[in-house]
């Protein structure tokens, strides 16, 4: 593994260490939401750390787009 991997799947899991810090402490209605993105977080370091041959936002089911889904755009597409 790269140094650039390694160095971004250490960033990936201190930004889910802070998510799920956020979530414990101030436990408010986003909190569920907080706790599902620093799983991603962890899923993508995972994935670089193996090395995947994919880039790891390409394997992990992306939740938080604007349009995804059965949802409407927000910005509809001009």
């Amino acid at each position: 593994m790269t140094a650039d991997r390694s160095d971004e799947a250490r960033y990936l899991r201190q930004k889910a260490k802070q998510f799920r810090d956020l979530a414990r402490t101030y436990k408010t209605d986003i909190s569920a939401k907080l706790l599902e993105i620093a799983e991603d977080l962890e899923t993508r370091a995972e994935n670089l750390e193996k090395g995947a041959s994919k880039p790891a936002a390409a394997q992990v089911q992306r939740r938080f787009g604007n349009g995804t889904g059965n949802r409407q755009r927000r910005y509809p597409l001009r």
